[in-house]
């Protein structure tokens, strides 16, 4: 491990390697990590946070991704072992959302192109998100309104930073441009499936949360 003083190696070792056992099922265990993209839900389970302004390329092409880690209150193997008890009793992250929204949401996704002729799709979305319909816009009459307001908010995703622009371009590789089976989005972001449906279902966390958001906090 690279900037890790030696005493260290082996405790933070299988520290990563039990974040890798406890957050990832037993069929996802085998990881690429020759792939960029592989390590950046590693990295953010370990408590490192995207530095962009950190990333550069050299001369012959080999890119480098930046990320810091904030030590100023607490050592690294603390951090670790704080963050895997979190983890391992689930957290608070967006899963807690209930479940039946995330559906709601998926469904709304996978009838993204007839939703301007769907009332009963423009209905949900304003169940889900009323704080997005306009004030003289009916839920029935308002679903290329609707279509335009997902199709935006994936592309803000996409012109993030990693790993956002990876949740970006995949929510627009399956939901806008329809691309099927999975495997071949999969295959032009150059993942594996595993590692796939983990980006799957973290871009559809951060689509509701950027859709649950008030419009003016944006």
């Amino acid at each position: 491990m690279v900037g890790l003083e030696p005493e260290l190696e082996t405790n933070a070792r299988a520290f990563i390697l039990n974040a890798m056992f406890d957050h990832y099922s037993a069929a996802e265990w085998i990881l690429t990590l020759t792939c960029l993209k592989e390590w950046f839900p590693l990295f953010e389970l370990c408590g490192f946070e995207r530095a962009s302004w950190a990333d550069t390329i050299t001369v012959h092409g080999t890119e480098y991704r930046g990320f810091s880690l904030d030590l100023a209150q607490e050592d690294f193997l603390t951090k670790l072992d704080r963050l895997l008890t979190k983890h391992s009793v689930g957290g608070d992250s967006f899963q807690s959302e209930p479940l039946r929204d995330m559906n709601a949401l998926k469904q709304l996704l996978k009838d993204l192109p007839n939703l301007p002729r769907n009332p009963a799709m423009a209905q949900l979305y304003g169940r889900l998100f009323p704080h997005r319909l306009t004030v003289d816009g009916s839920s029935e009459s308002s679903g290329p309104t609707i279509q335009q307001d997902i199709t935006h908010a994936i592309q803000r995703l996409s012109t993030g930073d990693d790993p956002e622009a990876v949740w970006g371009k995949l929510l627009h590789y399956v939901y806008i441009q329809g691309i099927r089976p999975h495997a071949r989005v999969a295959e032009r972001l150059n993942l594996s499936m595993a590692t796939y449906y983990r980006h799957l279902n973290k871009a559809l966390e951060q689509l509701y949360d950027f859709l649950a958001k008030p419009v003016d906090a944006r």
